[in-house]
């Protein structure tokens, strides 16, 4: 009887301990809804006083219109910043065609003269080949 009355304690036991935890996980959410709640409602009283004060409308739209005129004006220097970086990598594009070029006209021309000197240098050959055998 003392082993099932143990028992029977432990099992109440089990079951407050497991009913308080359930108690703190549902205070959590609660006080986590009303502090969610409460932020919302500061928001909305914040959002009210400043409809009702005309001159905090002004300056806060003021102070965003001060902040859109800095924005569009870093904007557009970012714009020219782009622009003046993209004529610089256009202009050493072609300035490394250009020298492409050049290397190519000067390789062909260097080309043909050897060619011209082995042909000439071959016909010599061939002349006293033809020399040596009359």
């Amino acid at each position: 009887m003392f082993i099932h009355f143990t028992q029977y304690s432990q099992t109440i036991k089990d079951k407050i301990s497991s009913c308080t935890d359930e108690c703190d996980a549902s205070r959590e959410r609660l006080e986590d809804d009303i502090n969610g709640k409460r932020r919302e409602l500061e928001s909305l009283n914040t959002k009210i006083s400043s409809l009702n004060d005309p001159d905090g409308v002004e300056s806060t739209v003021a102070k965003f219109d001060s902040e859109y005129q800095q924005l569009q004006l870093q904007k557009q220097m970012q714009a020219k910043e782009n622009e003046i970086k993209k004529k610089a990598v256009a202009d050493e594009i072609r300035r490394a065609i250009v020298v492409a070029n050049e290397y190519e006209e000067d390789r062909d021309k260097e080309l043909d003269q050897m060619n011209r000197y082995l042909q000439k240098k071959d016909e010599e050959a061939r002349d006293k080949i033809k020399l040596l055998d009359s």
